[in-house]
């Protein structure tokens, strides 16, 4: 006795109107066919079981049909391919001369491509053309693919190429673009409902109706992956039913989940662990549950807000009363739990254990949310029935201030720039609007500076915190100065004239001597060839020193001249 087929081998389209929703890629290459007008490469594309590969070997049977002259005739009265000719008839057994399917998952190189392009100089044996279907062609290599750039542009007139994959984008865009691109979607679910109600008729199968629409959307459109699936639940049981499919899937019965749902909402994570080994819920695919369950509180979301949505779930009266218990901070909670479990989910191989904390996790914010609730709203009535508002005053480090100093950056001042960003935020109040800054700086210098620019940073001020804004700045010395660094002084004797220099050195000191290094980028060249000497100049006479003073006093350190600073290098 021979072997069946399986139902998705037996029930492969054999001409273009077998084929199920495709019909746009379907009508242009019957157009294609009928105005004779015939692309060297045709790229077949779309998602797994949406009959790309199945549409190209009809397509190829259809060119070397006998009936294709009478077709371009009569399209109505002849349909291609015939299936009756010899052409057809050794397309269907395999054995054409002419026709060549190539698996490029297994024939990725260079040699793989050179015989084709070789074989391809050769004439057709029995047909009016020379068929080469490469199939999973995104798997080719990118040497390959530079290999078949030229034959794909301009190949002989007898040779028709037809590329199909799931993944275009891996197909480089100089083959890309060489191409007669045709996208296969995914199969609606309609369309494919019906297509497996006609293959359960045919083929005796008793199936319901909310089965078969499992299997679909547990398919994601495709038709071999649905007819698959609808084969192991045949085997399983004696009948096609929704708890049949979900048992072969490892799904959670809806009356299960039901249950699982109001045990959340209860929050009682005690009750929900008793329920998980009352329920078994270990016996069930743990990514199967999580998905059944963000499915289900989508659900409720979109019924709460009377968004037309097709519910998936047969208790529907269950899910409106869902809908009108939980809160929106609820429901988005749970989907928040969900989505960030997905990862981990995939990824664990304690699936069980990672599915059991996330729904404690879902659990317990139920009894928080539900339970502060209340109070939260006595907190509002009592602010609300206060006769006399409470001037609000930031202490913390505001943002916005943060905020105003990025933008003062954007200036192009870096002495006033660096006084902002030394100063320190002490508070501002919301209601008179009054801003308290914080400097460590004498205010006769740097005050002065902050008040002559403030027209150019005030506007900063006014976009962050408020366009009545006032400005406070409070000056403040460090408790503790900042004292010179003494690493390189030692005493020397002075021999320069002061007044040259115009500056009163009182005792005179000398610094390390430093020797100048070459100039980079200009070789065997030095700026100077003796060293240098730098002096100690004493600046404690305030009232002649008054510039120098505030900079000490600012940044701290000592005042030093180098001797021949200006002379001319």
């Amino acid at each position: 006795m021979a072997a069946q087929l399986n139902l998705a081998r037996k029930w492969r389209s054999k001409q273009f109107d077998q084929v199920i929703g495709q019909e746009l890629s379907i009508r242009m290459l019957q157009n294609s066919l009928y105005l004779n007008q015939i692309f060297p490469v045709y790229l077949f594309s779309g998602q797994r079981g949406c009959g790309k590969t199945t549409t190209a070997r009809i397509f190829a049977a259809a060119l070397n049909c006998e009936e294709l002259p009478a077709f371009r005739k009569d399209p109505k009265s002849h349909k291609i391919p015939c299936l009756g000719c010899e052409s057809c008839k050794a397309i269907a057994a395999g054995s054409h001369p002419d026709f060549i399917e190539i698996d490029a998952a297994s024939h990725t190189g260079v040699d793989n491509v050179r015989q084709i392009i070789d074989a391809a100089s050769l004439l057709p044996v029995m047909g009016t053309k020379r068929l080469y279907l490469i199939d999973e062609a995104h798997m080719l290599s990118k040497a390959a693919f530079n290999a078949f750039l030229k034959i794909l542009e301009e190949p002989p007139n007898s040779v028709v190429f037809m590329l199909a994959t799931t993944d275009p984008q891996k197909i480089i865009e100089t083959v890309r673009s060489r191409c007669f691109q045709l996208f296969f979607p995914a199969i609606e679910v309609s369309t494919l409902t019906k297509h497996l109600q006609a293959v359960c008729t045919a083929e005796n199968i008793r199936a319901d109706e909310n089965a078969l629409k499992v299997i679909v959307q547990e398919t994601e459109g495709s038709a071999r992956d649905a007819l698959n699936l609808l084969e192991q639940v045949r085997f399983a049981h004696a009948q096609v039913s929704k708890d049949a499919v979900l048992k072969v899937l490892g799904h959670i019965p809806e009356p299960i989940l039901i249950d699982l749902f109001i045990q959340l909402i209860a929050g009682d994570p005690a009750q929900l662990l008793t329920f998980f080994q009352e329920k078994n819920i270990a016996g069930y695919t743990p990514l199967a549950v999580w998905q059944k369950l963000q499915e289900l509180v989508r659900s409720v979301l979109f019924v709460k807000y009377g968004v037309a949505r097709q519910v998936t779930f047969e208790d529907k009266e269950r899910v409106a009363a869902f809908a009108r218990k939980c809160s929106l901070e609820q429901l988005t909670g749970y989907l928040h739990s969900l989505y960030d479990t997905e990862m981990l989910l995939l990824k664990t191989t304690a699936q069980q254990g990672v599915l059991e904390m996330m729904l404690l996790s879902m659990c317990v914010p139920t009894t928080a949310v539900t339970q502060a609730a209340p109070v939260v709203v006595a907190q509002k009535k009592t602010v609300v029935s206060t006769p006399a508002p409470v001037a609000q005053v930031s202490t913390t480090q505001d943002g916005r201030w943060n905020g105003f100093i990025t933008k003062v950056e954007q200036l192009s001042d870096p002495l006033l720039s660096s006084i902002l960003k030394q100063a320190q935020f002490r508070s501002y109040n919301e209601q008179t609007h009054e801003l308290t800054v914080v400097f460590a700086q004498d205010p006769t210098f740097f005050g002065a500076l902050i008040e002559e620019t403030k027209t150019t940073w005030m506007g900063f001020l006014q976009e962050l915190f408020s366009a009545e804004v006032q400005f406070k700045p409070v000056f403040e010395k460090p408790a503790t100065p900042v004292k010179p660094a003494p690493s390189i002084q030692t005493p020397v004797a002075s021999t320069q004239d002061d007044s040259k220099r115009g500056a009163q050195i009182s005792k005179p000191q000398q610094v390390n001597s430093i020797q100048q290094r070459p100039v980079i980028g200009t070789p065997n060249r030095f700026v100077r060839t003796q060293p240098k000497r730098a002096m100690i100049v004493n600046v404690s006479d305030k009232e002649k020193w008054k510039t120098a003073n505030k900079l000490l006093d600012a940044f701290g350190g000592t005042v030093i001249e180098v001797e021949g600073e200006h002379e001319k290098a």
